[in-house]
């Protein structure tokens, strides 16, 4: 591992990375008539919707949704990828979009190809 401040600008790239691709997918969606909102993967709150008393923990849906392993480590839950192991940073995007919408507007408005996507149609 590296340093902790080696850490936090990797985590700081990939949240802004993350932040960039929400601000352009999520109002897309929004005015398609789909509900959809990002959450900070910093503070856990939604990009765009009033936060609440809760904080998102991303690690926890990833966990979840995909069955990955996690540990902890420094007081963060680390999601432990399959093929990746700690290499990865989950962020969410939460919407009622059907999956094969999703993927035709990530591929119209952000270049991404719907095989990069783990769902299937």
């Amino acid at each position: 591992m590296g340093t902790s401040q080696d850490i936090t600008a990797i985590k700081d790239y990939w949240r802004s990375r993350f932040l960039a691709i929400a601000a352009q997918l999520v109002p897309v969606v929004a005015q398609a008539g789909w509900c959809a909102d990002g959450f900070d993967p910093k503070t856990g709150y939604p990009l765009y919707s009033q936060p609440g008393s809760l904080r998102l923990d991303d690690a926890a849906v990833v966990k979840a949704c995909l069955g990955y392993d996690d540990r902890h480590w420094a007081n963060c839950r680390v999601v432990l990828h399959p093929d990746w192991a700690d290499a990865v940073y989950p962020s969410v995007v939460l919407t009622t979009t059907p999956p094969t919408q999703l993927w035709q507007y990530a591929d119209q408005y952000l270049r991404i190809p719907a095989s990069v996507f783990p769902l299937e149609a």
